[in-house]
């Protein structure tokens, strides 16, 4: 088998027990891995609302943390949020033409709230946009030796599920609504599979993506949001679902 020039390992749930062959391992943050890093990437604590990436590690350390900052910012400007780690590095890996692999992550962490987790406690990874960072990396899809990456998908329907209203337009809806009706449009919202979603999204402009995207996350610099389904532990569960079918959608659209 090919050695990889980098291979990179993401916090997700599964253990690591060894790392695939590479000429250079990377991990992140605070890793519960024993797996050995050549490069830790970091997000540096800072003042405000700023964000800093520190890469530690003898290898060309500098250059990378210059290069994993100015890419960051150019694609902080393409979600709208500050964009995660794992997005960073793979896609600063395939811009300068190396031979990546990648596991233990999928750049999708679940939504749902742990059990417990004190109501108005954030969840740091809701912050991202998750389905905004999935979209880029399609576009890589090609270059990267990533087999969890690629969701599993259902078969497909003798006959495709119709629909009186899209279901993009009342997903859309959501913030508008009374609590009790935003509750009901969720629950109907999870029997949409994802070649539903897909016809919805077919015809989806760029402007409208990001607000569905939106639906899904966190504003670091709105003290309030609208999604109050993600400080509900059912609904937040519920919208786990539908993000997940529609990152399937996304994945037949875009591949």
């Amino acid at each position: 088998m090919k050695i990889a020039d980098w291979c990179v390992i993401g916090n997700g749930n599964r253990p690591v027990a060894a790392a695939p062959a590479a000429r250079l391992t990377i991990g992140f943050n605070l890793p519960q891995t024993t797996v050995p890093f050549d490069m830790l990437v970091c997000n540096l604590a800072s003042k405000g609302l700023a964000k800093k990436i520190q890469v530690v590690g003898p290898h060309n350390t500098l250059n990378w943390q210059q290069c994993f900052q100015a890419h960051a910012e150019s694609i902080e400007r393409q979600l709208g949020c500050w964009p995660s780690l794992g997005l960073v590095v793979v896609s600063s890996g395939v811009s300068s033409g190396l031979d990546l692999r990648v596991c233990n992550m999928n750049l999708l962490p679940t939504l749902s709230r742990p059990e417990d987790l004190p109501p108005r406690q954030v969840v740091p990874s809701h912050f991202h946009n998750w389905l905004g960072e999935r979209r880029l990396i399609l576009k890589l899809l090609s270059f990267l030796d990533w087999p969890e990456f690629t969701l599993p998908l259902p078969a497909m329907p003798h006959a495709g599920d119709t629909y009186e209203v899209c279901p993009l337009k009342q997903l859309h809806q959501l913030p508008e609504l009374p609590k009790p009706l935003a509750s009901d449009m969720i629950t109907h919202l999870t029997t949409v599979d994802c070649y539903g979603w897909c016809s919805a999204l077919a015809h989806t402009s760029p402007e409208e993506l990001s607000r569905l995207d939106h639906l899904f996350m966190l504003d670091r610099k709105q003290p309030n949001t609208a999604n109050w389904w993600l400080f509900d532990q059912h609904h937040s569960a519920c919208m786990d679902l539908i993000r997940f079918q529609l990152a399937q959608a996304q994945q037949l659209l875009y591949v």
